[in-house]
């Protein structure tokens, strides 16, 4: 079709090809299409433009880009069109191919019901940049990667704004979107604010987003992922990057329902991600921990180096637990909210930063380390335990519960655990120890298997839970403790044993809390 001109299609165009030269815009009236071209693309874009047209059941099955073909070098502009039912091998309805990274541009439009039998269900990129805004892209599939749309190797940015993705297909990675290797991916909301949403897609690894091999940032900014899920891990983000120069950014985005073997939400095998201000709500690992997130390489496939930090964050139902695994580390900072418990043996490090513990939730990890004073740890209206493994530090962290309920279980320190809120409790052996807060508000430091140090301002000190329980205590240097209990609570002949290096106790009790005898006491030093 000519040069520099503006052509009107007004009437369907069956099984003959269009080559839209520089300059020209094809515009479609309300009837006409472009349809039924097996031997080429039937649109080829020569640095053109389409408008109102539909392209629509174009199968090329021996070559790529069943609607639209990209000529080299060439920009590209597209708004009002719809691509419908077409199919080819890679591209089911646009391929773009070419070195130079010229910008092809998409508004306004909807890609439906494409298919590749190998990649890019409805939109192929390599050596390429798009610009989707306010496009649609339903239930398109590919027999391998990126269900909707596939990309990569540009070392540019292609953005996606107020666009949506539902009921996408992947064999392979990336259920709505797979990006690889040099391609930076602008996920945001269009000027409207009308955010962008990926819903229901699914794939074997990323249900609505695959990356693999990464090598330039990425970022998510006001999205949506909902109810999309992975036959492995990620259900909605897989991110295997394998290269920690560069960072995915996540803010202000929801997860919900998302549901994969590993990492219901997010699986990030070995990258960088920084997650703020978002929400976690529903979603669910189904054979493996991690229901919101999986940082980190399966153990049975090496070591694991991923680097996670996570801000301002609510993880809101009991599904939402995060499994930070062997070799990675998970940073903390500003006010997450947990009703899900972490998980794994990965580093988890906390600066300046306040966790709120609800809905049973629990730490049960192998390093939890607390750097800044400021930080604390809320357990605010639920039963709730928190379990720290051999060589945690809880050092200088102030520990608030709020209308929390306890039976004598919430929290629970392991040996090997120091420095806690103005005291220590250096364990001898492999023991456990309990703190809790009686009804007067009192802090109880119990000891189930009768022996324990004290360093610090404690208020109680008890001896373990059954009749009769006894106490060996010393009192470390500079200690002041309120009273000291050598059975359990309701105990009537439990003994203490102190001893008393530089310190100070102000009662000793040789019975339970209840009985508060002063007998069986035996003082040394």
């Amino acid at each position: 079709l000519g040069a520099e001109s503006s052509v009107l299609l007004y009437e369907t165009v069956c099984d003959t090809p269009q080559v839209v030269t520089a300059g020209t815009t094809l515009y479609g009236s309300d009837n006409a299409a472009i349809s039924n071209n097996t031997t080429a693309s039937a649109v080829q874009m020569n640095g053109a433009a389409l408008s109102n047209l539909t392209i629509r059941s174009n199968n090329y099955s021996n070559g790529n880009g069943g609607a639209v073909y990209l000529a080299q070098n060439t920009a590209n502009t597209f708004s009002d069109c719809v691509f419908a039912d077409n199919s080819a091998i890679v591209g089911g309805a646009v391929y773009g191919s070419f070195s130079s990274a010229v910008q092809n541009t998409f508004t306004d439009s909807v890609f439906s019901n494409n298919h590749a039998s190998s990649s890019g269900g409805a939109v192929f990129g390599k050596y390429c940049v798009y610009q989707f805004t306010g496009t649609d892209f339903i239930n398109n599939s590919s027999d391998g990667s990126g269900g909707a749309v596939y990309v990569q190797t540009t070392g540019k940015t292609s953005k996606f704004a107020g666009c949506t993705f539902s009921g996408n297909t992947s064999v392979g990675n990336g259920g709505a979107i797979a990006a690889m290797y040099n391609i930076r991916i602008d996920l945001v909301s269009d000027a409207n604010l009308n955010r962008t949403v990926f819903a229901d897609n699914v794939a074997n690894y990323g249900g609505a987003l695959g990356y693999e091999g990464i090598q330039n940032n990425q970022n998510i900014t006001d999205v949506i992922f909902s109810g999309n899920t992975a036959v492995g891990n990620g259900g909605a983000i897989f991110l295997d990057q394998n290269n920690r120069n560069y960072t995915m950014t996540i803010s202000g985005s929801t997860f919900s329902d998302n549901v994969a073997n590993g990492g219901g939400a997010i699986s990030n095998r070995d990258g960088v991600v920084k997650i703020s201000n978002t929400l976690f709500s529903g979603n669910v690992s189904k054979n493996r921990s991690g229901g919101a997130i999986w940082n980190g390489e399966d153990l049975q496939n090496g070591t694991s180096f991923a680097i996670m930090t996570i801000s301002g964050c609510t993880f809101a139902a009991a599904s939402d637990t995060i499994n930070n695994v062997i070799g990675s580390t998970l940073s903390m900072t500003g006010s997450n909210s947990f009703a899900a418990s972490l998980l794994g043996g990965g580093k988890y490090l906390v600066t300046d930063a306040d966790l709120t513990f609800t809905n049973d939730a629990a730490i049960t990890v192998s390093a939890l380390t607390f750097t800044d004073q400021l930080s604390t740890i809320e357990f605010a209206g639920a039963v709730v335990g928190f379990t720290a493994e051999n060589g945690q530090s809880l050092s200088d962290v102030a520990i608030t519960v709020d209308g929390a309920v306890y039976n004598g279980e919430a929290v629970t320190i392991a040996s090997g655990v120091t420095a806690i809120d103005k005291y220590t409790i250096n364990n001898k052996g492999n023991y456990d120890l309990v703190l809790e807060l009686d009804a007067e508000n009192n802090l109880i430091l119990k000891n189930n298997l009768k022996t324990q140090d004290i360093t610090g301002s404690v208020d109680t000190a008890m001896g373990g839970t059954g009749t009769g329980a006894d106490l060996s205590v010393t009192i470390k240097a500079d200690t002041v403790a309120t009273k000291v209990f050598g059975g359990s609570e309701t105990g009537t002949d439990g003994k203490i044993t102190t001893t008393m290096e530089n310190g100070t106790i102000t009662n000793f009790y040789g019975g339970g809390k209840v009985s508060a005898e002063s007998t069986n006491l035996t003082v040394s030093g």
